[in-house]
């Protein structure tokens, strides 16, 4: 280094010190010191320090919006509301914002503003393909192949009952009624169903039903499987899949209101 230039960075190092922007350090390493000359004749001290001037150069990108909500909104007005750029949606409008602005939750304040733009709600074409039609069930060949359960809660207690297991044939739409405990637990709806069922038509090959406790319980699913009947459970909160069995509650029900009174 040049005499000169070594006077300017001394002189330099002893400015940045007695502001408090450096201090002495007697790590082992070091980076290169070059000076560039400005247009005032004046000398500019430059760090050949590559990672360090990676950081700075990728910060310079980004202009920090900070936690004013009216200036991130402002932002984010201009990048969707321009024609040129044609309201590109979130995820198009993110990349567009991070290439010049940052401040926290930009993801989820482009989100909210996309989701109440009329023009953006009003002409975007939904590409998400539609949902199919319903399908039925097969239909079993001979009675007692297939059949369907379900459990109706709610009635008094009579002599410890209060519910109601109905089994009804898939085929033929006969339908069994066995009354139970309000608590029938798994290893009792079990034993009526041998009872009920299984020792007058035999063990079906499937049966059709809801995802109640009772249904879904491991000796349940372990017994069946073992006898190699195939346990079909509908969808949550889509009733519809056992639908047969959800009218035949429904007759039920319309008949015993008929007969039961106040007291």
């Amino acid at each position: 280094m040049a005499p000169v230039e070594l006077a300017e960075l001394r002189k330099q190092l002893d400015g940045l010190l007695e502001v408090g922007l450096v201090q002495p350090s007697k790590a082992p390493y070091g980076s290169p010191v070059l000076f560039q000359r400005k247009q005032d004749g004046s000398m500019r001290m430059c760090v050949d320090y590559r990672a360090l001037n990676k950081w700075a150069t990728v910060c310079q990108r980004w202009m920090g919006v900070g936690a004013n909500g009216d200036v991130a909104l402002t932002v984010v007005e201009e990048t969707d509301d321009p024609q040129w750029v044609g309201h590109p949606g979130i995820n198009i409008m993110v990349a567009l914002l991070a290439h010049r602005y940052y401040w926290p939750r930009m993801e989820e304040d482009v989100e909210a503003y996309v989701r109440t733009c009329l023009v953006c709600q009003l002409d975007k074409v939904e590409r998400k393909k539609e949902a199919g039609l319903l399908q039925s069930l097969p239909i079993s060949e001979v009675p007692w192949q297939s059949i369907s359960m379900d459990f109706i809660l709610g009635f008094p207690k009579v002599n410890g009952m209060a519910s109601v297991l109905v089994v009804v044939d898939c085929f033929s739409k006969y339908g069994i009624f066995i009354v139970a405990s309000h608590a029938c637990p798994a290893e009792t709806t079990v034993e009526l169903f041998f009872k009920n069922i299984a020792k007058c038509f035999g063990v079906p090959q499937d049966i059709v039903s809801d995802r109640d406790v009772r249904f879904t319980e491991r000796f349940w699913t372990a017994l069946f499987n073992m006898m190699g009947t195939e346990l079909k459970f509908s969808t949550a909160n889509h009733p519809q899949t056992n639908g047969q069995t959800e009218r035949v509650n429904a007759l039920v029900e319309d008949y015993l209101r008929h007969y039961v009174s106040a007291s």
